[in-house]
C-alpha cells in the first residue's frame, strides 16, 4: 500500500468495471494522473495495454517499475563494474542497505538531528540513522546514474524499491503532510 493522498485502492474495482462496460476487455486506456500506478498496474492486470503519466517523479518511478517490469533488469553494467560486490538485483539491495550512512539532504531536512536549510526547526519524518541510510542509498544511485552503470529504466526500479522501503519507517499516520510527535 503507498502512503500517499489520492491513492484509488478502494476505487479500483469500481473503475475497472466503468472501463470493461466501456470499451470490453481490451483496448488501451491512458491513465493521465497515474499516481503510485494502483490503476495501471490494475488495467495491465487485466490484460489492457497502459498509457500513464504523471507530473510526479515518485509516480515515474513506480510506473516504469510496475508497468514495464514483471521481474527485475539485469543491471548488466553494474553488474559487470562489481563483479566483486553483486551480480543480481537482491545482492545489489543487499550491497545498499550495507552501505555506510551519510549526513546529506535527507538527513538535515527531515531528522531530528538535521538542520533544515529554512532554518526551522528539526523535523521528525525519520530517524536520524533512517534518514542518513537515505541519503547513503541515494547517493550510490545517483553516482551509478552519473557513470552510466545503470539505465534510466534500472535508476526506477532502484528508486521505486527505495520509496517503498522508506514508506515502512517513515514517522507519518498516513501520508507525509506531518510527522508523528514522537517515535
Amino acid at each position: 500500500m503507498f502512503r500517499y493522498i489520492g491513492n484509488k485502492i478502494k476505487l479500483v474495482d469500481a473503475i475497472i468495471s466503468k472501463i470493461i462496460m466501456t470499451i470490453g476487455y481490451s483496448g488501451t486506456v491512458a491513465d493521465i494522473m497515474a499516481g503510485t500506478g494502483t490503476v495501471s498496474l490494475e488495467l495491465k492486470r487485466n490484460g489492457f495495454r497502459v498509457i500513464a503519466s504523471d507530473i510526479m517523479t515518485y509516480s515515474k518511478h513506480h510506473l516504469v517499475t510496475q508497468l514495464l517490469y514483471n521481474q527485475p533488469p539485469s543491471f548488466s553494467k553494474l553488474v559487470e563494474n562489481y563483479k566483486d560486490k553483486f551480480d543480481n538485483y537482491e545482492t545489489i539491495i543487499q550491497y545498499l542497505n550495507d552501505s555506510p550512512e551519510k549526513k546529506g539532504y535527507f538527513y538535515n531536512e527531515f531528522s531530528p538531528d538535521g538542520t533544515p536549510a529554512n532554518n526551522f526547526k528539526s523535523r521528525m519524518y525519520f530517524t536520524s540513522n533512517n534518514a542518513s541510510k537515505i541519503d547513503s542509498i541515494r547517493e550510490a544511485i545517483e553516482t551509478w546514474k552519473n557513470e552510466n552503470l545503470i539505465s534510466p529504466n534500472e535508476e526506477s526500479v532502484l528508486k521505486h524499491t527505495l520509496i517503498m522501503a522508506v514508506n515502512r519507517v517513515a514517522n507519518i499516520s498516513g501520508t507525509y503532510g506531518y510527522y508523528l510527535s514522537s517515535f
